[in-house]
């Protein structure tokens, strides 16, 4: 026998029960989605600062190389030793110098740009402003420094000749 409260269902309202069902079944559903999505966006996040840190460090690994070239290379002229001992000395280590800095200048120029945005920071910000235009002022200085060792390291080889010679 079929009781009045069954045969009170129509189509309509089971259709009506079957839709709320399957918005609850879809609104379960999407906090599932969103975690998925959030913990991918949380991994593709810690994947690229993993990576600015890795470039970061190897940014940081040639401006110290290229520091302790430029204090040997101070050292090296302010020995106490002849003009043509510390020029010939001093030729190479410009050329290591200048060679370590091209590397770095290479690996920080695209983010040199970003100094501008630092301009805020205090004491640095100038300088960070800058960095673009301090960089490009280091490697004209470079490449002067050692084009002029190389045109005069053979007029300074011939004087000294001379003066052996006489």
């Amino acid at each position: 026998m079929i009781s009045q409260n069954e045969s009170n269902v129509s189509p309509t309202s089971t259709e009506t029960l079957s839709s709320e069902n399957k918005q609850q079944t879809g609104n379960a559903r999407r906090p599932g989605k969103r975690r998925r999505t959030v913990s991918l966006l949380g991994i593709f996040l810690l994947v690229i600062l993993l990576a600015g840190g890795i470039k970061a460090r190897q940014i940081y690994d040639l401006a110290m190389l290229v520091r302790d070239d430029a204090e040997e290379l101070r050292d090296l002229i302010s020995e106490d030793t002849s003009r043509l001992e510390r020029l010939e000395k001093a030729g190479p280590a410009l050329s290591t110098l200048r060679r370590d800095f091209e590397l770095f200048r290479n690996e920080a120029e695209p983010f040199l740009g970003m100094g501008a945005w630092l301009e805020w920071v205090p004491v640095y910000g100038g300088d960070l402003a800058s960095a673009r235009d301090l960089v490009a002022l280091a490697d004209s200085l470079l490449a002067s420094a050692d084009l002029t060792y190389q045109a005069m390291i053979p007029l300074v080889e011939q004087d000294a000749l001379v003066r052996i010679m006489a």
